[in-house]
Parts: C-alpha cells; structure tokens; sequence
C-alpha cells in the first residue's frame, strides 16, 4: 500500500472546496432565477388581465397573446395552457391549469408556495365574469409581488451567503477527508 502524498492530498480538497463552492453559486444563481421567474409571472399576468377586461379576449388567445409578449420560461407556461386549451376534447379549464402549472412548476425555480399561488388561478380563469377574474388575477400578482420584494431585500446577501456557506462546508469536508 502507497502513501498518499501531499500532493495529492492538497489537490483532493481543492477539488472538493470547489466542487462545495459551485454548489453554493448554483444554489444564488436558483435565488436569483427565482426572482427573474417572478417578475416576469407578474408581467405575465398583468397581459393576461388586460386582455382579460380590456379585450375581452377568450382564455385561450389570451393565454397564447401573454407568451408572445413574455419571454422565457414563463412564456412557455402561457403557451402551453393556450394550445392545451384550444385541443378537442376541450376539458374543464381548472383541470388543464393545475396540470400545466404542476409540469411547468418541476422546471421552475418557483417554490411550491409560488405554485400554489399559481395553480388556485385555475378555479376561476375563464369561469366568472371579466372583473371577477380580473380581482383574482390581481391577488396573485399581490402575492407573488410580496414574495419577490421579500426576496430583493436581501438579495445579494442571501447569494453571498450560499457561496460562503459551499465554500466554508467544502472547507470543512476536505479537513476531515484530507
């Protein structure tokens, strides 16, 4: 049996220090996509409403009006509803709704709160009248605003706080391996 040089042994807990570190700035990079995926949710939905109440616009079209406008991920979220909207067999919009948030949401860096948010929208889009909906639509945007103005508080300091926590574990992982 060989001994491990020093060599090898500096490089092992170098590799594992960056290793812990890229975790820790994968982890900000989510926090920062996070809010990214917020903002544009809350543009997405200001475009749904409009056209909602202002153009009287049928769910569908509006939903494939909203992913023309908004870019991204959240646009495919819109695109998706539409045309699962516009299918033959055309059932309940609550159903299509809560399933394309559900497989929108695993690719998401929304948290299940956010989702939740999103998903109870379902229970009223294209099932009441313009202002009804238009209310609704109102109170998740206020609810994902909340959160997101909660997340741009601290914001830098949340990232920097991943990368130093990565960074301190990889440390400490590589002392007691190395």
């Amino acid at each position: 049996m060989r001994m491990v040089s020093w060599i090898q042994r500096a490089i092992g807990a170098g590799l594992i220090i960056a290793g812990a570190a890229a975790y820790g700035a994968g982890l900000a990079r989510s926090v920062r996509q996070r809010v990214r995926e917020l903002a544009a949710l809350d543009r997405a939905l200001h475009i749904l409403e409009t056209e909602i109440v202002y153009g009287y616009v049928p769910l569908p079209e509006a939903c494939a009006q909203v992913a023309r406008s908004v870019d991204g991920y959240v646009g495919q979220l819109f695109n998706a509803a539409g045309k699962r909207l516009l299918q033959a067999e055309r059932p309940p919009v609550t159903v299509v709704w809560k399933e394309v948030v559900a497989h929108w949401g695993s690719g998401s860096h929304l948290t299940g709160e956010d989702l939740e948010v999103l998903a109870a929208l379902g229970a009223t889009l294209g099932r009441s009248d313009a202002e009804d909906q238009a209310r609704h639509l109102r109170l998740a945007r206020e609810r994902l605003l909340s959160t997101r103005r909660g997340l741009e508080e601290n914001l830098d300091q949340q990232c920097r706080l991943r990368i130093y926590l990565g960074v301190g574990s990889g440390a400490v992982l590589a002392v007691l391996l190395v």
